[in-house]
């Protein structure tokens, strides 16, 4: 038997339950805009990390676990913080004109259920279940995150070579997983351990091993509760059309900036097609350093500014995880020594210059295609406003008429298995000489 509650807790709970609208506001209305921001955080964060590392398909289930997880907040306390206005905007209008509230039902002897005063319990009762419904389903959200880290790595074995790729595929995948987290969740598949005694005791340490890793086990009492005073369908289709929404929300963003997700990406109010076509013909702000602010990322490559009047070009280039295979083959080929001492300063600048020479035979670097510039000093480089790591080399513009040029890089990309190279255009970046 469960152990009575003491009436003191109870009193105490009831007095905290009739102010909780007060904290309900402050928490909504503080995380709506903290929600509203960190989108852009994790968007800097993930090309941060994708040009350091190889991206794994955990990787994007973080990314888009990351995002689910804010967008399941937002919406939830959106919705508790437009509910409470319109709360409090009905406690106004009772307060002006109680008597007229407070009408009564001449057959019950009570205010009317349809008035104002059921119309204020109404809104009360919804902005405390908004709330409550938020909390749970951001706890779904990264439930459903950390069961997903076990099990993509496993589907991606499983399942044909490039089906995540399609995004048709990619999104039935995410609808049958949130499906079959619901049903394992509500007790649906559990119904099967349960009813077979060979499979009970192992059904019950994976029940709990899955209670554990998707959070179920901080959630059950009030979901037991929802579930058991609403009608079931209705809180199960809220709740499914709750996180759908938020899942599409989520991959919408994303396919802005991460090509894998671009079919995902709409822009109701923006119906141009011809906008993301794959050309070079472009002039991208983060190519330029005077166009930068704190929240940029350059990603490829920049110059100092569009319009150059001075005798030298300054190239930066971002240092991805790409170029290793190829810079540890030019390291080996020019027997680089990248850790250890030196015997006198002339090894030391020797080093360094096979250091620079190798960066060269990186990179491919042309004006107009007018002929590879030659001689070229490379130097390591940590950009001062975006913190990027890269290479930093001065291009001389002396032979450069005046007029538009485009600056091309092409990354000479060393393939182990073949032992070959191959070439990528890695940026082009239009500028003006004056």
């Amino acid at each position: 038997m469960g152990k009575n509650i003491p009436n003191s807790s109870l009193e105490w709970i009831e007095e905290q339950q009739n102010h909780s609208w007060q904290i309900e506001i402050l928490i909504s209305g503080g995380l709506i805009f903290t929600l509203y921001q960190l989108p852009l955080q994790i968007k800097r964060l993930f090309l941060l990390v994708y040009a350091n590392t190889m991206i794994s398909d955990n990787a994007i289930a973080l990314l888009i676990g990351a995002y689910f997880i804010t967008q399941t907040l937002l919406i939830g306390f959106s919705v508790n913080l437009l509910l409470r206005a319109i709360w409090v905007a009905y406690l106004g209008i009772n307060f002006s004109f109680p008597s007229q509230a407070n009408e009564e039902d001449p057959k019950a002897g009570k205010p009317e259920r349809d008035g104002l005063l059921g119309r204020i319990i109404s809104l009360e009762r919804y902005s405390s279940l908004s709330y409550s419904i938020a909390i749970i389903s951001a706890l779904m959200a990264v439930g459903m995150l950390i069961v997903s880290m076990i099990i993509v790595p496993f589907s991606v074995r499983l399942l044909p070579q490039g089906a995540f790729q399609n995004g048709t595929f990619f999104m039935g995948y995410i609808v049958l997983y949130i499906f079959l987290f619901f049903s394992i969740m509500n007790g649906k598949l559990p119904a099967f351990g349960e009813k077979r005694e060979w499979i009970k005791q192992p059904y019950k340490i994976v029940a709990a091993f899955f209670s554990f890793i998707s959070l179920y086990f901080i959630y059950n009492k009030g979901w037991q509760t929802l579930t058991s005073n609403v009608k079931r369908w209705k809180i199960y289709l809220l709740q499914f059309s709750y996180l759908l929404l938020a899942i599409l929300l989520s991959l919408n963003q994303i396919g802005g900036f991460y090509s894998l997700l671009s079919d995902w990406s709409f822009t109701p109010l923006d119906e141009r097609e011809n906008l993301e076509l794959n050309v070079w013909q472009k002039a991208k702000y983060l190519s330029y350093e005077n166009m930068l602010n704190d929240d940029n990322l350059i990603f490829k490559a920049c110059i100092q500014k569009e319009f150059i009047k001075e005798s030298h070009i300054k190239l930066f280039i971002v240092y991805w995880v790409d170029f290793d295979p190829s810079l540890n083959h030019h390291f080996k080929t020019e027997s680089f020594v990248k850790n250890g001492g030196f015997n006198s300063l002339e090894e030391l600048y020797a080093n360094d210059s096979i250091y620079s020479n190798c960066i060269d035979q990186l990179f491919d670097i042309s004006i107009d295609k007018m002929g590879r510039v030659e001689g070229l000093q490379w130097f390591s480089h940590k950009h001062p406003l975006t913190k990027e790591e890269g290479f930093l080399t001065f291009i001389p513009t002396d032979s450069v008429p005046g007029g538009l040029h485009k600056l091309e890089i092409i990354f000479n990309n060393y393939y182990p298995p073949s032992d070959t190279t191959y070439q990528r255009v890695w940026d082009i970046i239009p500028f003006i000489k004056e």
